[in-house]
């Protein structure tokens, strides 16, 4: 059975973790995307889609491991098969 839960990342992240698009960003901004996705997903998960409007916050660092407090987020549905 297929099971569903929600995670906080960058908005700036959502075109490459949905669609692999990574166009634009800079190999440091891959690396932390690619780090904050591999603490967060646990195996046999997938990031399948996300919230229409991004949101800002002040505690950006905790949601991404970013060193920078300040920044848009996004929450991003994940599904587990």
């Amino acid at each position: 059975m297929a099971t569903t839960r929600t995670i906080t990342g960058s908005a700036y992240w959502a075109s490459y973790l949905i669609n692999g698009d990574s166009s634009g960003m800079t190999d440091a901004e891959i690396a932390l995307c690619d780090a904050w996705e591999a603490r967060e997903l646990e195996e046999g998960e997938t990031i399948v889609s996300c919230d229409d409007e991004a949101r800002f916050t002040w505690s950006y660092d905790l949601h991404t491991g970013a060193d920078y407090k300040g920044g848009d987020v996004l929450d991003y549905t994940v599904l587990k098969i």
